[in-house]
């Protein structure tokens, strides 16, 4: 049976609008700054350093009031900084040798919060 695991952050991430016209500094900054905040919540989880391949979802939870005219594309919420953060805590490498599957999806609901599912693959 395969292992699964849920790590629970606060806040989503910014889009790849947002990020993509950041100036190089300020993005390596806030990769960082994600990171650090993967990192901790992995640990706080005590997920183990996985080496087998895994499949990550991820649910991004975005906070949307019915008078909010901002249209929520779903590619824009592009897991790059989560992808990175896992790297080297959770997992091995983020390549497609060891990530065989990622999937997001976005929900709108009251709070803005990032969950993410690990399946362990054998």
């Amino acid at each position: 049976m395969a292992k699964r695991y849920t790590i629970e952050l606060p806040g989503t991430h910014p889009t790849i609008n947002q990020w993509s016209r950041m100036h190089f500094m300020a993005r390596l900054n806030l990769n960082n700054q994600w990171k650090k905040t993967v990192w901790g919540a992995a640990k706080a989880a005590k997920i183990p350093m996985i080496k087998n391949p895994v499949e990550i979802e991820i649910e991004y939870h975005h906070k949307y009031k019915s008078t909010d005219k901002r249209r929520l594309d779903i590619d824009n919420f592009v897991p790059k900084f989560i992808c990175d953060g896992l790297v080297g805590v959770v997992i091995l490498d983020d390549s497609i040798d060891y990530v065989k599957k990622l999937t997001w999806s976005v929900i709108k609901d009251g709070e803005d919060r990032s969950i993410i599912f690990i399946k362990e693959l054998s």
